[in-house]
C-alpha cells in the first residue's frame, strides 16, 4: 500500500462512501463516477453525508413525487423513486389522463440529463465576449443590481413553459415592466394554436382518437414526435379495436404514423394545403353551405383549372355529365378560363354554379358581346391583362365592377407600371417580369431600359387601362 501512497485509512474512506464495490467502480468509470476528495478521483468535490434529513426520510426506503416530464412539450406526468435525496428512476403516473401511467424513452432519458457530468453546476456570466464561470455570489449580485429595478428592456427567453412555471415568469415581468418573454422551440407550435383558438376557442383541444371512425391526418405523426404521442399511441391502439377505425396519412415521407396507416398518400411537399382546401369545399357543397369562406380573396385558378385538366377539353368536359357534375359538386369560388371556354359555356347555354364568386378571364381577348352573353348566364367574368411572354399578370377588373353589367375597365396591378407610345402600344415595367428568354443563340432580353414593349394597344388613364377590343389580341391566365 504504502508504493501508491494509499494508507488503510484512505482505503477505509472510499469503501465506507460507496460500498463495496467502489474502488473498481471509481477507478473504471471515468466522469461517471461518484465524486469525492479520494485522491483516485480526477476531479474532486466535497460530497458531505445526509445527516440531517427531513423527517419523512428513512434510509433505504424510497420516495415518490409526482412531477411533469419536460423533455418535450407534451408534458406527461410522472413519478420520480428518490432515495436518500437522489432520483433514482422515472415512471409514468398511473392517474395521468395524458400518459396513463406510461412513459416514452426521452422521458425515461430525463435521468440521464439530470446527471449529465457535462451539466453547468456553475453560474456563467458573458465577460470579454466569452462566457466563463462565477462564483454564487457574484451572480446572485449582478441579478440583483439588474433585476431589482423597473426596466422595459429586459427580455425573458426560456424554452416552452406553462402552468405555474409561466405564471411565474410572466408575474416577475409584469413587476418589471416588461412584455419581452420569448419562447424559443425548434418546432413551434404558434400557427396550429392560432387555429385552434379560432376553431374550437382552445389553443390546445384535447384530441379523442379512439371515437372517431375516420383519421385523416396532413402530415401529422402523432405516433412519432407530433404533439403528445405517447397519448395519442394509447388512443390509437384503441381505435384500431373492433370495429376498428380507418387511418388515412398524407405526407411527403413515410413515418412511423403513416407506416401504421391503412392508406398512406404520398403528396408534393408545399401542396397538403390544396388538397385540404378541395376535400373542405368538398364537404362543405356536400352536407350544405358555401365555399366563399375557405377560398382566399386573392387565390384565383387552382380549382377549376384542375378540374379542367382532369376532363380534357372542354367541348369533351360539356358533353361529358360526370365531368360537369364533379366541377359542379366541387363548389369552386375562385377560378380561371381562357374565352374559348367561355364561348362554349355559353353556346351550351351552361349556367355557372351557385358557388362560383369570380372568374378571371385570360390567355385572349375577350369580347363584349360574349362577356354580356356570360354575363346573362350568371358567370361572374373579371377580363384580365397579362404578358403572356413577360410571365406577369399587369391587369385585372376588380370584384366591384360585378356590380355592373358593362365591360369593366381594368385595374393595374399594384407591382407594374403602364404607359403607351404615340401608337397607343402598352409597355410595361414591374420586377415580376421576365428577364430573358433561353434560346439557342443564349439569352435574349426581352426589355429596353427596363420597359417591356408590347404589340398590344390600350389607353391607361388615373391606374385604370382600357380596352380596346380588337387590338388586344393576348392576355394571360391568372394562376
Amino acid at each position: 500500500m504504502s508504493r501508491n501512497s494509499w494508507n488503510r485509512r484512505t482505503f477505509l474512506k472510499a469503501m465506507g462512501l460507496g460500498g463495496a464495490g467502489s474502488a473498481l467502480l471509481l477507478s473504471g468509470c471515468g466522469n461517471t463516477d461518484i465524486i469525492n476528495e479520494v485522491d483516485l478521483e480526477v476531479r474532486k468535490e466535497k460530497v458531505e453525508p445526509n445527516v440531517d434529513p427531513q423527517d419523512f426520510v428513512q434510509p433505504g426506503v424510497a420516495l415518490y413525487y409526482a412531477s411533469t416530464c419536460r423533455m418535450c412539450p407534451a408534458g406527461c406526468n410522472l413519478h420520480s423513486r428518490i432515495r436518500e435525496a437522489r432520483v433514482l428512476k422515472l415512471e409514468g403516473n398511473p392517474s395521468s389522463p395524458v400518459n396513463h401511467g406510461r412513459l416514452c424513452p426521452m422521458g425515461q432519458a430525463g435521468l440521464h440529463a439530470h446527471y449529465n457530468p457535462d451539466r453547468l453546476t456553475k453560474p456563467m456570466m458573458r465577460k470579454g465576449g466569452k462566457l466563463v464561470e462565477v462564483s454564487w455570489d457574484e451572480a446572485m449580485d449582478t441579478l440583483k443590481t439588474k433585476l431589482a429595478k423597473k426596466n422595459g428592456k429586459l427580455a425573458w427567453l426560456n424554452g416552452a413553459v406553462s402552468g405555474h412555471h409561466a405564471a411565474l415568469i410572466q408575474a416577475y415581468l409584469n413587476e418589471a415592466g416588461s412584455k419581452n418573454m420569448f419562447v424559443f422551440d425548434t418546432l413551434p407550435p404558434a400557427v396550429g394554436h392560432a387555429v385552434n383558438e379560432a376553431m374550437f376557442g382552445y389553443a390546445m383541444p384535447k384530441l379523442d382518437f379512439k371515437k372517431a371512425k375516420v383519421i385523416l391526418s396532413f402530415g401529422a405523426d402523432f405516433l412519432g414526435t407530433w404533439m403528445s404521442p405517447v397519448q395519442f399511441a394509447t388512443q390509437y391502439a384503441e381505435f384500431r379495436q373492433p370495429p376498428r377505425g380507418t387511418m388515412v396519412m398524407v405526407e411527403s415521407k413515410m413515418t412511423l404514423t403513416g407506416a401504421n396507416a391503412d392508406r398512406w398518400v404520398a403528396i408534393r411537399p408545399g401542396t397538403e394545403g390544396h388538397l385540404a382546401m378541395g376535400l373542405a369545399a368538398m364537404l362543405i357543397v356536400v352536407f350544405g353551405g358555401d365555399t366563399h369562406a375557405l377560398i382566399p380573396l386573392y387565390a384565383v385558378g387552382v380549382f377549376i383549372s384542375f378540374t379542367l385538366s382532369q376532363a380534357g377539353m372542354v367541348r369533351h368536359w360539356l358533353t361529358d355529365g360526370g365531368a360537369w357534375g364533379r366541377w359542379r359538386l366541387g363548389g369552386h369560388g375562385l377560378g380561371a378560363l381562357v374565352p374559348t371556354q367561355v364561348f362554349d359555356l355559353v353556346h351550351a347555354g351552361r349556367a355557372a354554379p351557385a358557388s362560383v364568386r369570380a372568374i378571371v378571364v385570360g390567355g385572349g381577348a375577350l369580347g363584349s358581346d360574349l362577356y354580356t352573353r356570360a354575363r346573362e348566364l350568371g358567370w361572374p367574368l373579371l377580363p384580365s391583362y397579362g404578358a403572356t411572354e413577360c410571365a406577369s399578370q399587369i391587369a385585372t377588373a376588380s370584384l366591384a365592377s360585378l356590380a355592373a353589367d358593362a365591360f369593366p375597365e381594368l385595374e393595374i396591378l399594384s407591382h407594374a407600371e403602364v404607359r403607351t407610345d404615340a401608337e397607343g402600344r402598352i409597355a410595361v415595367r414591374s420586377p415580376a417580369l421576365l428577364t430573358g428568354y433561353a434560346t439557342a443563340g443564349g439569352l435574349q432580353a426581352p426589355k429596353r431600359d427596363g420597359w417591356w414593349r408590347s404589340e398590344d394597344r390600350g389607353a391607361v388613364d388615373s391606374g385604370w387601362s382600357r380596352r380596346r377590343a380588337t387590338d388586344w389580341p393576348r392576355a394571360a391566365i391568372a394562376w
